[in-house]
C-alpha cells in the first residue's frame, strides 16, 4: 500500500522543511504562502513544469548561442570557455528556479539528483556540448511531462545513459570493443546505477576472486560485451532522429553515441545464478550485428536488471537518502523503502510518483520535534545548497545580472560562486570519485563529508562576504554602494511593514530562527543559553552603532526602525547579528 500521507495543514516549520528539501532554498514569502496549506498543495506546485526549465540554451560571454553552431562560427572561443558557460547557465537555473513566478519548483533539484546518480566529470569528458546534452537528457526525464509515454521513465533513462556521449567518455565506454572488452562502465552500471554492491558489500570469496553480493565478476564481463561497439559521436548528429528500433520513436531528439556493429561482441551472453542463469541472445547471426540488434540486446539487458528487486530498492534508497536521511534502518527498509519500490514498479519505473509520495508522507514530517530526530535539521547542506539558499532567501537573485543582456557579468558572478563552492569542498561537475560526490554515497559518513575544519571556515567566510564586505553585491550584482550599505535593513523593513512597533531584537532573532534554522526557539530546540547569546550580540551591536544616542538599546532600536533616520547604522546592526547567527552550526543544517 502507498505510504500514509501527511494530513492536515502545515505549520511554518513543516512548510519550510518541505521547501528546503525540495528546492535550492525558499523565500520568506514562499514559506508564508504555504503555511496553513496541505503538503499535497505544495507538492503539486513543486511539480508544475515551466518552459524555461528545458529551453534557452547557454550563451557565450558575448551573448552568442553556441550549442547549435559549428566551432568555426565561434571564432577564438575555446571549448573550455563553453564548458564554463554551460556550468554557469545551469547554476543560474538552480539559483532562479521558481523565483520569477514565486512558485517553488523541485525541477532543478531532481536534475541535480540525476547528476549525482549518473555522475560525470567535466575534466574527463572535456566537451561542452556532450555535457550540455547529458543535462538536457536529465531535464527530459526529471518530470512526467508526458505521462502517456511509457518510455519516459528511469529504466529508459538508464538505457539512454549507456550510449550517451558524455558517459561513453567518462567511463571509457567508447574504448569497449570486441576482442578488447573494457569493463569500466559495466562494473559501475551494476555497482552504482542499478543493483548496487549490496548491503553487505561483498559476497563470500570464491577462490582468489571476490564476487559482489548481487552480481559476479562474470556478470560484469558479460554485460561489458553487451555494451561493446558503441562509440562517441561528437558531431552530435546520431540519435536526433532515432528510429533505429521500429517501436522506439525519436522521443528525445537529443544526440547520442553511435553503434559500430563491427566492434560489437555478438555472441550469446551468459549470466550467473544471481540472474537465474539468464542468457541474452543476439537477434542476428554472430557475424552480422546491426545497430537495431545491439539496441535490442540493451533492452533485454535492462529488462533483466530491473526485474531484480534489489535494483528497484537501490534506486529508491538513493532517492530516500537524497531527500530525507542517509541512515536506513531495518524498519525504514521494510516499511518505507518497500512501499517506495511498490510505487516505483507499479508506475512503470517513474521517479516522480515515488518522490511525490515520499515528500508528502507522514514519515517525512513525523519527526518534527526534538534535536534527536532524523528529519528536521538532520542533513548538512551541500555548498550548493548553502550558497544558493542564502542568496535566494535574502532575494539577492533580484540583483543578479540579466543573463540575456549582461551575459559576461552573469558568468562572472557564477564563476565567483563556483569558487566559493570549491573552497567549501564541492568542485562542481568534477567529483573526485567515479561514484560521484562523497556526501551522496560514501558509507558511513555521507553528508558529513562536507565538513572539515577548512571547509567550515570557508562556509562562515561566505556569509561574511555577502553581508559585511558586500563584495558580491557591489562588484557582481551592480548594487550601488549606498544601497549595499542599507540592503539588509531595507530587506527586513519590507518584510515587516506593519510590525514597526514590535520589531524588537527579540522579534528579529525569533524570525531569523523561524525561517532560516531547521530547529527553532519556539519549540525549545534552541536553548535559552543560545538565544541569550544572540540577544546579547544584538544589544552589543546597538550600543556600538548608536553610542551617542540616548535611551535604552531597545528604545533606540525601535526609534531607528520607525524613522530609518540612520539606515546605514541599522544595517550594520543587522549585518553583525546575521553574521553571528548564520556563522553557526545550526545554519549549516536543513
Amino acid at each position: 500500500m502507498p505510504l500514509p500521507q501527511f494530513s492536515g495543514s502545515m505549520n511554518v516549520k513543516q512548510a519550510a522543511h518541505l521547501l528546503r528539501r525540495a528546492t535550492f532554498g525558499p523565500t520568506k514569502a514562499q514559506i508564508d504562502f504555504y503555511t496553513g496549506k496541505t503538503a499535497a498543495t505544495l507538492i503539486n506546485d513543486l511539480f508544475t513544469p515551466t518552459a524555461s526549465q528545458i529551453t534557452s540554451p547557454p550563451l557565450t560571454a558575448t551573448g552568442l548561442e553556441w550549442v547549435n553552431r559549428p566551432d568555426s562560427a565561434l571564432g577564438d572561443i575555446m571549448d573550455s570557455d563553453l564548458q564554463d558557460s554551460f556550468k554557469g547557465w545551469w547554476l543560474g537555473k538552480m539559483l532562479l528556479d521558481g523565483l520569477a513566478t514565486n512558485r517553488p519548483s523541485i525541477f532543478e533539484k531532481i536534475v541535480f539528483f540525476l547528476h549525482t546518480h549518473f555522475t560525470t566529470n567535466q575534466e574527463k569528458v572535456s566537451n561542452a556540448r556532450a555535457l550540455y546534452y547529458q543535462n538536457q537528457l536529465f531535464r527530459q526525464f526529471a518530470f512526467d511531462r508526458n505521462k502517456t509515454n511509457p518510455l519516459r521513465n528511469f529504466k529508459e533513462l538508464a538505457k539512454k545513459i549507456c550510449i550517451e556521449n558524455a558517459m561513453l567518455v567518462f567511463l571509457d565506454g567508447f574504448t569497449n570493443v570486441k576482442g578488447s572488452v573494457n569493463e569500466n562502465f559495466a562494473r559501475e552500471f551494476f555497482e552504482l546505477y542499478t543493483v548496487g554492491k549490496g548491503l553487505d558489500n561483498v559476497y563470500p570469496a570464491t577462490g582468489d576472486r571476490r564476487d559482489y553480493f548481487y552480481f559476479t565478476e562474470d556478470d560484469i564481463r558479460e554485460a561489458a560485451k553487451i555494451f561493446s561497439g558503441f562509440i562517441t559521436d561528437f558531431d552530435f548528429i546520431n540519435g536526433t532522429k532515432d528510429t533505429s528500433t521500429p517501436a522506439r520513436p525519436a522521443d528525445t531528439g537529443l544526440p547520442r553515441g553511435k553503434a559500430e556493429p563491427a566492434l560489437h561482441d555478438n555472441t550469446v551472453k551468459q549470466f550467473s545464478p544471481r540472474f537465474n542463469n539468464q542468457t541474452i541472445t543476439p537477434t542476428t547471426p554472430e557475424n552480422a550485428p546491426t545497430e537495431v540488434s545491439m539496441l535490442r540486446e540493451l533492452d533485454d539487458f535492462l529488462d533483466m536488471i530491473f526485474a531484480k528487486d534489489e535494483t528497484d530498492r537501490n534506486i529508491c534508497r538513493k532517492i530516500y537518502r537524497f531527500f530525507v536521511y542517509y541512515r536506513i534502518t531495518p524498519e525504514i527498509e521494510n516499511n518505507i523503502i518497500s512501499e517506495m519500490v511498490n510505487t516505483f514498479v507499479s508506475t512503470g519505473y517513474r521517479i516522480e510518483p515515488v518522490i511525490r509520495e515520499l515528500l508528502g508522507s507522514q514519515h517525512f514530517f513525523e519527526a518534527a520535534a526534538g534535536v534527536t530526530d532524523d528529519k528536521f535539521g538532520a542533513i548538512i547542506k551541500s555548498p550548493l545548497e548553502l550558497i544558493l539558499g542564502t542568496l535566494r532567501f535574502f532575494e539577492l537573485d533580484k540583483q543578479v545580472p540579466n543573463y540575456q543582456t549582461q551575459t559576461a557579468n552573469f558568468y562572472a558572478l557564477t564563476g565567483q560562486l563556483f569558487g566559493f563552492m570549491q573552497l567549501q569542498g564541492l568542485n562542481f561537475l568534477n567529483p573526485f570519485d567515479v561514484a560521484g560526490y562523497e556526501a551522496y554515497f560514501q558509507v558511513p559518513i555521507y553528508n558529513r563529508a562536507w565538513i572539515s575544519t577548512n571547509s567550515l571556515t570557508r562556509r562562515y567566510e561566505f556569509v561574511l562576504r555577502i553581508t559585511e564586505s558586500m563584495s558580491l553585491m557591489q562588484v557582481f550584482m551592480n548594487l550601488p554602494d549606498s544601497e549595499a550599505k542599507q540592503y539588509y535593513f531595507k530587506f527586513f523593513k519590507a518584510k515587516y511593514p506593519q510590525n514597526a512597533s514590535v520589531v524588537t531584537p527579540n522579534f528579529v532573532i525569533r524570525e531569523i530562527t523561524k525561517y532560516l534554522f531547521p530547529l527553532d526557539i519556539e519549540n525549545t530546540e534552541i536553548t535559552d543559553k543560545r538565544y541569550a547569546y544572540f540577544y546579547e550580540q544584538f544589544i552589543e551591536a546597538i550600543k556600538a552603532e548608536f553610542a551617542q544616542t540616548p535611551g535604552t538599546e531597545e528604545a533606540v532600536w525601535a526609534n531607528e526602525w520607525n524613522s530609518s533616520a540612520q539606515a546605514d547604522l541599522s544595517n550594520n546592526v543587522l549585518v553583525f547579528v546575521l553574521n553571528k547567527m548564520l556563522q553557526t552550526p545550526e545554519y549549516q543544517l536543513f
